[in-house]
């Protein structure tokens, strides 16, 4: 129903799931309130549809006939078998099962519905092909699925360099989701205290993830989305990426590098990138290596790493899709 510019819901189960939400959202503000965590809302990525709900998204993708469907996540996979497109594909942007463990490893639950790889796996039988977003899930499924064809569709990275001078700065962009709000724990709890205690310059904190830092800490200044992420580059920023809980492909560092940013991240991030990154990031293994790096890299602007120029036109060259490309096309 729509009153004006607003759209209202008839269907009782949309107001039922928004009476929970809100019931959840009350019992997290009473628990901080009382002296607890924060939490956040329970997520439902990763779960299956139910049988109604995926017939009716099957009868949606069949209305037309199509050369090639694709099921965005494992979780809509399973929905293949009943889509009558000559090719199947799935689109991976992480892989579940391997979230699950990292989370798990960085001592949080996890931000979704968990399976294992084996449960994922069967999800994704009915595909021909899975694109993935990182190249390292592409090879650990290509181990366990090696009769489905499995490409990695790399980042597209274009030059949106700022200024090569400017005042130096770390920055730091993500939206919500649990991921970057373990980072940014790690960052304004561990990394940033010691940081600051050597080097007085500012952490820009940039996007909806800029919501999860409470009060004012020092040196930390915080910016929703912005128009345009020119207005925080320049030669002497540096664009970080300290993600223990994560999966897929930290698509910030990719940001950070086309920006002309110098990069610091952990080298278990890195690995989703395959080896088109080496030498082109500073990449460490723990939050201790993390903070001395970053306080090296504030203190030496006369930087040393590649010319911001020379590694865009790297990445350029490097970072194509043929293989995919060539794939749809044949």
């Amino acid at each position: 129903m729509r009153i004006g510019g607003i759209y209202v819901s008839t269907c009782s189960g949309v107001w039922a799931k928004a009476i929970r939400r809100l019931f959840t959202y009350m019992v997290s503000a009473l628990r901080l309130w009382l002296g607890g965590t924060r939490r956040p809302y329970p997520s439902d990525l990763g779960k299956t549809l139910n049988s109604s709900e995926a017939r009716k998204v099957q009868e949606a993708a069949n209305k037309k006939p199509s050369d090639l469907v694709i099921a965005e996540y494992s979780s809509l996979a399973p929905l293949l078998g009943g889509c009558g497109a000559a090719k199947r594909a799935t689109l991976i942007h992480d892989l579940f099962s391997s979230r699950a463990g990292s989370f798990r490893q960085a001592g949080r639950a996890p931000d979704h519905t968990p399976i294992t790889v084996r449960q994922e796996c069967e999800r994704l039988m009915q595909a021909d092909l899975c694109i993935h977003a990182s190249q390292l899930e592409a090879n650990l499924l290509q181990e366990k699925l090696p009769h489905i064809k499995h490409i990695w569709m790399r980042p597209l990275i274009t030059d949106n360099r700022g200024a090569l001078g400017g005042v130096p700065r770390v920055v730091f962009i993500g939206t919500s989701h649990d991921g970057n709000r373990a980072a940014l724990d790690l960052i304004v709890n561990d990394i940033w205290p010691r940081v600051r205690a050597e080097v007085k310059c500012e952490l820009w904190i940039v996007g909806e993830i800029s919501s999860w830092v409470e009060g004012n800490p020092e040196g930390i200044r915080c910016f929703h989305p912005v128009e345009d992420l020119c207005e925080l580059a320049n030669g002497n920023a540096i664009g970080i990426a300290p993600m223990l809980a994560a999966s897929g492909i930290s698509i910030k560092i990719g940001t950070y590098l086309e920006l002309g940013m110098r990069v610091l991240t952990f080298e278990e991030t890195l690995k989703a990138y395959g080896d088109t990154l080496d030498g082109l990031v500073t990449a460490v293994a723990t939050p201790e290596e993390f903070s001395s790096a970053l306080i090296s890299m504030l203190k030496n602007q006369d930087r040393t790493a590649q010319d911001p120029l020379d590694v865009v036109s790297h990445l350029q060259a490097t970072m194509k899709n043929d293989e995919l490309l060539n794939y749809l096309k044949a």
